[in-house]
């Protein structure tokens, strides 16, 4: 604190800070009707300053706030497409190997058709073998050579 002005030597100047401090003093001796047009100016001022200070607090939390719904919506958003991507290559995924089994299917399928269309076809070369066996033999026990016995052979 500072002293009163007359207990401080001439010889030194007062600092703005020790005028305010002095007066500040000064103005709370008396009572609060008594206080200066300077300091209620300056309770004023400070009033204002604080209601500024607190409506930018509340503009603050308010936008805040308001990042915060943005960013919440964003993340929402993105966990959808996330989710939506999933979706769309385990859908191709399925349609992928839905395409190959039956590729591998047809492929089979086709293997074993052809597999069974051989096996046909050597069992019916062994039918006419068998065929044309039998048909010696009925020769040979009508025992006809003649060519009218072997058209009517023939006709078995």
């Amino acid at each position: 604190m500072s002293t009163p002005l007359e207990t401080q030597p001439a010889a030194r100047k007062l600092s703005a800070v020790d005028v305010f401090c002095m007066q500040t003093y000064e103005s709370t001796r008396g009572t609060p009707a008594e206080a200066s047009p300077r300091s209620r100016r300056i309770a004023y001022a400070l009033s204002a300053f604080c209601l500024v200070l607190a409506v930018g607090l509340g503009f603050a939390a308010w936008w805040g706030y308001s990042i915060q719904q943005d960013r919440e919506e964003l993340f929402q958003q993105l966990a959808n497409e996330r989710a939506g991507r999933i979706k769309a290559e385990l859908s191709v995924r399925d349609a992928e190997f839905r395409l190959a089994n039956y590729a591998l299917e047809t492929r089979v399928r086709r293997d074993v058709v052809d597999e069974r269309m051989s096996e046909q076809e050597r069992r019916a070369a062994e039918l006419e073998e068998e065929a044309a066996k039998v048909r010696l033999a009925k020769l040979a026990e009508a025992d006809c050579i003649t060519p009218r016995s072997v058209i009517a052979a023939a006709g078995l």
